[in-house]
Order: structure tokens, then C-alpha cells, then sequence
């Protein structure tokens, strides 16, 4: 699946939201599977509580200016 825009591809978030929201889209889009989906959102806050999560994936690598996006850019 092919992703653009959304939490998926921004660099400003940590892996595990990345990995989450993948996997949740693929499960609900892909194989319509909603009840999957959640009991998959369940299970790594669940993991995430527990401290069974290594802590590597709350990492986020890049943060920027939070208005980069909205400058208008203009070419001659």
C-alpha cells in the first residue's frame, strides 16, 4: 500500500506510530478487518503499559519547524 501525507510517511513521529497506523490500515482498507484493527491498537498499548515495547520505537529522530509545511513557495 502505497501511503502519502499521513502518519505514516512524516518523519516528525516516533516508529511505533508509524508501525501502528500502517498495520491499521492495512487491516481495516486491505482485509476489512475492524475488530482486528482495535484489538491490535489494544494490544500495543497494552505491551506499551506492560513495558514489553523496546523503547527505541518512541524515538522520534527528526523534529522541525511545525510551519515548514505551510510556506507557500513561489518559482519564477
Amino acid at each position: 500500500m502505497s501511503c502519502t501525507g499521513i502518519e505514516t510517511v512524516r518523519r516528525d513521529n516516533c516508529l511505533l506510530v508509524k508501525n501502528l497506523v500502517t498495520e491499521c490500515l492495512h487491516k481495516i482498507l486491505i482485509d476489512r478487518d475492524v475488530p482486528g484493527a482495535v484489538q491490535f491498537v489494544k494490544n500495543t498499548i497494552s505491551d506499551l503499559l506492560m513495558n514489553r515495547m523496546d523503547l527505541s520505537l518512541l524515538v522520534i529522530t527528526k523534529v522541525g519547524n511545525c510551519f515548514g509545511a505551510m510556506v507557500p513557495s513561489i518559482g519564477f
